[in-house]
This record gives C-alpha cells, structure tokens and sequence, in this order.
C-alpha cells in the first residue's frame, strides 16, 4: 500500500478513512473538523480527524508494524506524538513537560479499548450526539488527567 508517491498516497489515504479526494478543500476540513466529532467511536474519531497530519501517522503506523501489531503499533504512534510535543513544548520554556505523552498514551489506550469493544458496542447505530459526548468526554478525562500528571511530577 502506498507505493506511488506522496500526493498519491495521500489520495489513497482520503479514500481509506471516507473522504472523497475529488471534494473541495472546505469539505474536507468541515468533515475532519466539525463531522468527526460525532464519529461512531473514539477511534473512529482518530481516523477522521486530521487527514493531513493523519496520513503522515498512518505511514509511521505501517512502519511500526500496522496491523500485525496494532495495538501496539497504536499506542506506539499516539506516545511519540505526545512526547514530540512535549519536546517543544520544554525547549519554549525550558522546563519538564511531560502532559502531552500523558494525554496522548491516555488517547492510545482509549482508542485500543474503544477499537476492541467495536463488535459488542455499534456506536454506529448511536445518536450523532451521543457518539460527540463520547469522544469529547474521552479527550477531555485524557487532558485532565495529563494536567493532574503534570502538577504532580512537575509542580
């Protein structure tokens, strides 16, 4: 998969997670910004919800093994994230840091737990507005507790 090049990829990219490449740029962002809040599932939140950044993960998601490995490979790319932010986040301030890698492991193991309990749970036969409370109450029990970790290892 994804063997041509970038803009090729990318194409494919569009196509695996639901966009249309063919829409208008405003389509796309109205989707990966407002429509994925409601996605059936937090990790469906995830596949939708950034497809320019989105695409570069996934190809470090192949590489760190995709789906032989997926848990892994998940919480794999969901930590690095974290920890490259926290990574500018300390040479701006010149101080630890370390919420980002605390929140982003937190939305890796919610997005391994939501993705395993798919075939018991069909969110996608959920009201829109519940599946929107779900993911926003499992971004904000994330950030929370990424505060919390912070104050405490870091006061």
């Amino acid at each position: 998969m994804f063997q041509g090049g970038f803009s090729e990829s990318y194409s494919q990219y569009l196509i695996l997670r639901g966009y249309d490449p063919s829409s208008s740029k405003l389509i796309i962002l109205r989707r990966a910004l407002v429509d994925s809040w409601g996605e059936p599932g937090f990790h469906q939140f995830w596949r939708v919800w950034n497809p320019g950044v989105g695409h570069l993960l996934y190809r470090l998601y192949l590489v760190l093994g995709g789906n032989r490995i997926r848990s892994l490979s998940t919480m794999l790319v969901f930590t690095l994230c974290g920890f490259i932010y926290d990574v500018l986040v300390m040479l701006m301030f010149r101080r630890p840091f370390a919420a980002f890698t605390a929140a982003f492991l937190s939305f890796g193991i919610l997005t391994v737990i939501n993705r395993s309990l798919e075939p018991i749970l069909p969110q996608d036969r959920w009201p829109r507005l519940l599946n929107v409370f779900i993911n926003v109450s499992c971004l904000a029990v994330s950030i929370y507790g990424a505060v919390q970790f912070q104050m405490f290892v870091f006061p």
